[in-house]
């Protein structure tokens, strides 16, 4: 079996494949704090959830964007599966070429989006990842990785807006309309009303720079909250990351 991890700055995805099959995916809370030996007893309380453990991991394939946290979870599945986990770097073979400036460096979980779209979806296309921060890739019909967008996250930026004004905290919740009729709503349309103008401002500002209409994939935990306020065809893929990550993993065992 596969263990397919991908750590983000808030929270660790896990996906447990066997041969092209996805079993289950869970979720851990990124912590920095706490060891290798806690990373692996969590990992394992899981994986017993689902009626498996460690033991039962033959391979592994590891996105990180967090290097302690990284750093600790590639050592325990090191130590408790006894196994040598790909790590997506820099120097991992891929399905896209990078275009980008020179002695630049991509993102871990920008290459495994870019991955799994070269894969799976037509090119041209345009990546939207609604996490802890807010990227965009864009990819060329030639497969070419030919750069990107990041911004404050939607989570962050309304606990900053609350934090510093003393606005109240909001769930993303479905708005009731554009315009607010009180505070709770007011902020719920901007956030949500606000990535889905995101989405489709950028869109149209890349496909005008690039010249041709691209396919618009949306990932991350916030994605499925948008899409549906978007005025452009959208493709929602949650599990987009894992799905690049075992890509990976067969491109480079």
């Amino acid at each position: 079996m596969l263990i397919a991890i991908d750590i983000g700055n808030t929270e660790i995805v896990i996906g447990l494949y066997k041969e092209n099959e996805i079993l289950f995916t869970s979720r851990l809370e990124t912590n920095r704090k706490i060891t290798t030996d806690q990373y692996a007893m969590e990992l394992n309380d899981i994986l017993r959830l689902h009626n498996h453990s460690l033991k039962d991991i033959k391979s592994a394939v590891i996105s990180s964007v967090v290097k302690n946290v990284g750093s600790k979870v590639i050592e325990a599945i090191k130590k408790y599966c006894e196994i040598m986990p790909i790590i997506v770097g820099i120097d991992t073979k891929v399905n896209f070429n990078l275009k980008i400036d020179e002695g630049q460096i991509v993102g871990a979980d920008l290459i495994t989006g870019a991955v799994a779209v070269v894969e799976k979806y037509k090119l041209p296309a345009i990546v939207f990842d609604f996490g802890t921060a807010t990227t965009v890739s864009v990819i060329d019909r030639e497969a070419n990785f030919i750069g990107g967008i990041i911004s404050p996250g939607i989570g962050i930026s309304c606990e900053a807006l609350s934090g510093i004004t003393g606005l109240p905290k909001i769930e993303f919740n479905k708005p009731n309309s554009i315009i607010g009729k009180n505070t709770i709503d007011s902020m719920l349309s901007g956030a949500i009303y606000g990535a889905a103008s995101f989405i489709d401002g950028m869109t149209e500002r890349i496909q005008k720079e690039i010249g041709e209409e691209c396919t618009i994939i949306v990932t991350g935990g916030l994605g499925e909250k948008i899409i549906d306020y978007t005025k452009n065809e959208v493709i929602l893929n949650k599990d987009l990351l894992l799905e690049g990550l075992l890509i990976i993993n067969k491109m480079n065992s």
